[in-house]
């Protein structure tokens, strides 16, 4: 019959205890993977995603596509995906916020080229009706 050895007892503690700092360890990972990083430019820090925009687009001072806001707003250390920055750009021109000046350029209102011809913004389609 064989004895366990004298050292199998400290063996099974030293494993509880790793697997107690690995379990720890992955929750702290998954909380730093979770956690929204300030804007690196302490000017976006307070901004939301609207806000944001049209800081970029008003600092600018020049007609912007999407993607090169979308780029600057990395650069200030947002993490938006691109696809919400257009998203957001467009509903911003659809409240009047922004100025469209052609497909996929924007500027601040107040920095409108001379001579430029701003699209007015649409009107929302009105609510469909369900048919009962």
């Amino acid at each position: 019959m064989t004895r366990p050895s004298d050292a199998a007892p400290a063996l099974r503690h030293m494993r509880r205890q790793l697997r107690q700092i690995s379990g720890e360890m992955t929750r702290l990972l998954s909380e730093l993977e979770n956690a929204e990083d300030p804007p690196a430019d302490h000017a976006y820090a307070d901004l939301g995603r609207m806000e944001a925009i049209v800081k970029v687009l008003d600092t600018e001072a020049v007609p912007m596509a999407p993607v090169a806001i979308w780029s600057a707003l990395r650069a200030a250390g947002f993490q938006d995906e691109k696809n919400l920055v257009q998203v957001t750009t467009y509903q911003l021109w659809r409240r009047g916020r922004l100025v469209k000046l052609g497909r996929g350029i924007y500027c601040h209102p107040d920095h409108v080229p001379a001579g430029a011809r701003p699209e007015p913004p649409t009107a929302p389609a009105p609510p469909r009706r369900r048919k009962r």
